[in-house]
């Protein structure tokens, strides 16, 4: 992950939002979540976000797959 990404956040409390990486601390990724109109910070184990193309690849395998 690289500062600026938009990741989807698919584990954890924030589960189901978007995320902006702010940086990355060693194995922690530091980001900002857009929510009731504030930013809040938040961070992130690298089990608990996907980078958005990569969701999308994961989820049209597993239709296809079921199919």
């Amino acid at each position: 992950y690289q500062e600026g990404d938009i990741l989807d956040v698919v584990d954890g409390p924030f589960a189901g939002q978007t995320a902006e990486v702010i940086s990355i601390q060693g194995s922690k990724i530091l980001g900002q979540l857009d929510m009731f109109g504030r930013i809040i910070p938040a961070e992130f184990t690298k089990e608990q976000v996907l980078k958005k193309w990569l969701l999308k690849k994961i989820l049209m395998t597993s239709v296809l797959t079921v199919r």
